[in-house]
């Protein structure tokens, strides 16, 4: 009778195991390319997400 008690009390809540989103840092800066900018380009800054919601991506669209 003991064990059948114990199987039906409710456990309680699984702790929170992931840290909070955060934006990850830009690597253009590591890769000596920021040198080779010659110039300003027309464009602007679009944010698109994944079909599923896991990924936000923010890209530059350039006018020609």
């Amino acid at each position: 009778m003991q064990d059948d008690l114990n199987r039906l009390v409710k456990k309680p809540p699984a702790e929170v195991s992931l840290k909070a989103a955060a934006t990850p840092v830009a690597i253009r800066a590591k890769t000596g390319l920021e040198r080779k900018q010659a110039g300003t380009v027309q464009g602007e800054e679009v944010t698109a997400q994944s079909t599923d919601g896991l990924f936000t991506f923010i890209v530059r669209v350039v006018k020609g």
